[in-house]
């Protein structure tokens, strides 16, 4: 069989896998690399790079700083800090997606989650509130977040770039804020009204978060272990943010987080290995190898080709930027968020000239759509980090975010030729 084929079969099992819930997440997610690897669809050093994968790693070590922030009582401190300001769940749902929002402008989107993840846990743990009740809309504002900047998700730089090739000018450090403000202000809007009935409640925090064993420690003890976490995860935090200035890439600055809170004997070997959640932490990994091989084999390329034809050769303008927001939002669902816009930049360009219309509405269409992975916990990298705390379906983020993606699209639909002429 045509190893493209054989690529979107596997992709659609574990969708269909995965959605029915009744099988291990861990076991569908390290079934994928096997499958390619035997099928002859990918070598076997394709398969392992995505065990050294940056992402991986920085997801790894962040569960393990985020669960000492929790198991020292750091994030239980900064939770009851909060809550005095929070006067229901509902206006935590509020609260926490600002300053997530406001914080994904400027640091990466799975950064942004795994520093608001301690936090958003502490919040539950003080107001005690069910953590998925708050996570999914801290994991989808990391997304609405990243739309704001240039700076805000890598693909975003890469839309400048795309449009310097091309001899076009750039996107200024806030153009995308124009659009951004307006997908967060929805998004918020949403959740306040709408989404926030939909959350499953999945237990307290007691059962959600890590099940380190309980220590009989001094008081002394307790104490130094909170500074020492705290300033860890300090050091992370602005690690994230001067990654660009100290040249040092921020999973590597996770990985020495991780390794000071064990050299500091914060946590212990055993309490490490207890904090990563493994079945996200497999997600992430048994999706890159899939990712590649419909790369390789042309499997993401037919879809958006035959998405985009579905316009036809004379299609308008304002019908081709609804077709490619479609096929980047979709693509996005399965697959990161740079690899689908980067997949879709050329194509968008392509088309644009050959309709007269303006090819930086188009690119726009594909940056902010590319964002916009609601709808499943493998899109993107916060919403999977998120997935045990909360004790989410595959199902749940189906149900929560096929509502604001839709919202996301008529926004932009109706609100982006008003931003920026369409037509030449």
């Amino acid at each position: 069989m045509n190893p493209m084929y054989i690529s979107l079969l596997i992709l659609l099992a574990a969708v269909i896998l995965y959605v029915c819930g009744k099988f291990s997440y861990l076991a569908i997610s390290m079934s994928i690399p096997i499958l390619l690897y035997l099928t002859g669809v990918l070598e076997i050093n394709e398969i392992f790079v995505a065990f050294t994968n940056e992402s991986v790693i920085l997801a790894g070590c962040m569960f393990v700083i985020s669960g000492s922030i929790l198991s020292t009582g750091v994030a239980e401190d900064i939770g009851n800090y909060i809550i005095k300001y929070i006067k229901s769940e509902k206006s935590a749902v509020v609260i926490i997606m600002l300053a997530t929002i406001l914080m994904s402008s400027f640091l990466s989107n799975i950064g942004t989650a795994m520093i608001m993840l301690p936090i958003t846990l502490g919040v539950c743990r003080s107001a005690k509130y069910s953590p998925s009740r708050l996570l999914m809309p801290m994991a989808f504002a990391c997304s609405l977040g990243g739309m704001n900047t240039t700076i805000g998700a890598p693909h975003n730089l890469l839309a400048n770039s795309i449009l310097e090739m091309n001899e076009m000018q750039s996107l200024g450090f806030f153009e995308l804020s124009k659009m951004g403000i307006l997908f967060s202000i929805a998004g918020v809007l949403y959740f306040y009204f709408w989404g926030y009935k939909m959350l499953p409640v999945n237990g307290t925090i007691k059962e959600t978060v890590t099940s380190n064993e309980k220590k009989s420690i001094s008081p002394k003890t307790k104490y130094r272990n909170k500074i020492f976490a705290t300033l860890i995860f300090v050091f992370c935090i602005l690690g994230f943010i001067f990654e660009n200035r100290i040249k040092m890439p921020v999973h590597i600055t996770a990985f020495i987080g991780m390794l000071l809170l064990l050299f500091f004997r914060v946590i212990n070997e055993k309490e490490m290995v207890n904090m990563v959640d493994w079945s996200g932490l497999s997600i992430l990994a048994g999706m890159f190898p899939l990712v590649l091989a419909l790369n390789k084999t042309g499997g993401v390329k037919l879809i958006a080709d035959n998405l985009i034809k579905l316009g036809g050769e004379t299609a308008s303008p304002v019908i081709f930027t609804a077709l490619i927001f479609i096929a980047a939002a979709g693509i996005t669902q399965i697959m990161s968020n740079t690899a689908s816009a980067a997949l879709l930049y050329p194509i968008a360009i392509a088309v644009a000239g050959g309709l007269n219309c303006n090819p930086k509405v188009i690119v726009i269409a594909v940056t902010v759509a590319a964002s916009c992975a609601f709808i499943t916990p493998i899109g993107t990298g916060s919403n999977t980090i998120v997935m045990a705390s909360g004790g989410y379906q595959f199902k749940d983020y189906m149900k929560i975010g096929l509502p604001l993606l839709l919202i996301c699209f008529l926004v932009y639909i109706f609100f982006a030729p008003l931003i920026w002429p369409i037509y030449f």
